[in-house]
C-alpha cells in the first residue's frame, strides 16, 4: 500500500527546512496557501512520517493538520 501523506504547517517553511526535507525524503510539493503552507508527500511510510515530524517540532514549525489517504499499490 502506499501511503499518501498531508501536513500544513503554519506562516511559511523555512527555507533550511525546505533544504532537510528535500534531502531526506523523496520528492514533496509545497504549496503556500495563504497564512499556511501545505506539504505533500507520495510515499510516506510512517517511520518517515515520524521523522518529518520530529524535524518540523526541533525547527519550530507549528503543525496544523495531517491527513493520510492509503490508496493500494500498481501491480
Amino acid at each position: 500500500m502506499q501511503h499518501d501523506r498531508r501536513v500544513e504547517i503554519a506562516g511559511h517553511l523555512p527555507a533550511g527546512v525546505r533544504h532537510d526535507i528535500d534531502g531526506r525524503f523523496e520528492p514533496t510539493e509545497v504549496r503556500a496557501e495563504g497564512d499556511r503552507t501545505a506539504l505533500e508527500f507520495h510515499s510516506l511510510d510512517d517511520a518517515a512520517l515520524r521523522a518529518l515530524l520530529e524535524l518540523l517540532w526541533e525547527s519550530g514549525v507549528a503543525v496544523l493538520e495531517l491527513s493520510t489517504a492509503i490508496t493500494p499499490e500498481e501491480s
